[in-house]
């Protein structure tokens, strides 16, 4: 899962969370975030709970968007969003 390997990488790298996550139920089914309409919500949790959350381990939900600052490169943002082949960049996948 994506989440599961990006997010310790980041950390590794100097990121902080931010304490900000989007998530989403565990089970619901989506192609664009748009998609999830109400199921999807922004919420301040603490560190461990969306490392938890983004480490797949949380049996409620899982994560859609999680916020880090770097010192370097400031906020950092892991999504879910749809990539192509033509559109894909540093910051997009």
């Amino acid at each position: 899962m994506l989440f599961s390997r990006v997010c310790p990488a980041l950390a590794d790298a100097g990121a902080v969370l931010t304490g900000v996550a989007g998530v989403a139920p565990r089970g619901r089914e989506f192609e664009m975030i748009e998609d999830l309409g109400a199921d999807y919500r922004v919420l301040g949790l603490s560190r461990e709970r969306i490392r938890a959350i983004a480490a797949d381990a949380d049996p409620d939900l899982r994560a859609i968007r999680v916020a880090f600052t770097h010192e370097a490169f400031g906020l950092l943002v892991v999504a879910y969003d749809p990539c192509t082949p033509m559109t894909i960049t540093p910051f997009s996948c």
